[in-house]
């Protein structure tokens, strides 16, 4: 059986003690699999999105229209999970064998 994950904000906060103080109350396992769920969530939304708002944004020369300011805004939420994935794994590779 699977278990339930936990969310995101608190295995940011859990990552954080983890790396400043190397105690943790989630195995860092457990966080990297947050991670990697969360990453595949914002994948699916971009996926979604864009097809969904291609057509605004192939017509936006400055690159200013509402929808390519979202994406903007969700791509930096991706690039934190991602670097939140790369560091995790490096925990868990030097961690756990």
């Amino acid at each position: 059986m699977v278990a339930d994950l936990i969310d995101i904000e608190t295995a940011k906060k859990e990552f954080a003690t983890f790396v400043n103080t190397s105690e943790h109350d989630i195995p860092i396992s457990e966080l990297y699999r947050t991670f990697i769920v969360e990453k595949m969530k914002l994948d699916k939304y971009f996926s979604e999105f864009l097809e969904e708002h291609q057509e605004e944004m192939d017509q936006s020369t400055n690159f200013d229209s509402p929808a390519w300011n979202a994406y903007r805004e969700k791509l930096k939420e991706y690039n934190d999970v991602e670097k939140l994935v790369a560091k995790s794994k490096y925990y868990l590779n030097k961690h756990v064998r």
